[in-house]
């Protein structure tokens, strides 16, 4: 309604006329800002969509290690919803689920190291998946804001891989022992 009525006024005060431009002006930023969020978005879209096909579980973090972004794979594996976990801090979520000893600080030392990623392997008691021995790749994901860092969490549960290997270990050793017995 303004708009019009400006238009209706005679452009030739220079006041009306300052304004009217500057109107214009904000009405072509607005539409710009639109443009740039509906990209946004789809990009957004399309990040989430390529994490949620990934085999493996993941997670986004901010620098302040909130969540960000989880994928399919961590949803199921980890029995979480988004809504109960978006948004907050990692290590909190659901009564400190992840503050596993040690984790928190070897994700504050990598943030403030010069390397690209980490990896940290724990042993932790789940509550709804029991023990398990976790590796944990993290990632540097440089921010929109120069000097802000997030992080990408690749998440591997190697409990069984970690069995069979001793298992190996064990039958190695078994046979080494009869070898040199049987000399």
């Amino acid at each position: 309604i303004i708009f019009s009525e400006i238009k209706k006024m005679n452009l030739k005060d220079g006041k009306v006329k300052e304004d009217y431009e500057l109107i214009q002006e904000l009405i072509a930023e607005n539409e710009n800002l639109r443009e740039l969020a509906a990209r946004l978005s789809k990009e957004k879209e399309i990040t989430q969509n390529v994490l949620d096909n990934v085999k493996g579980p993941y997670v986004m973090l901010s620098e302040d290690l909130m969540v960000v972004s989880i994928n399919q794979a961590f949803r199921k594996i980890f029995r979480v919803k988004d809504k109960h976990i978006l948004g907050r801090p990692f290590l909190e979520y659901n009564d400190s689920y992840w503050n596993i000893p040690g984790l928190e600080s070897q994700l504050l030392t990598f943030k403030i190291s010069d390397k690209a990623s980490c990896n940290v392997e724990v042993t932790h008691k789940f509550e709804k998946i029991g023990n398990r021995l976790i590796s944990i790749e993290a990632k540097k994901i440089p921010g929109q804001i120069k000097g802000k860092i997030s992080f990408l969490l690749e998440i591997e549960d190697i409990t069984e891989h970690d069995g069979a290997q001793q298992k190996l270990n064990e039958s190695i050793h078994r046979y080494n022992e009869f070898i040199h017995s049987s000399t």
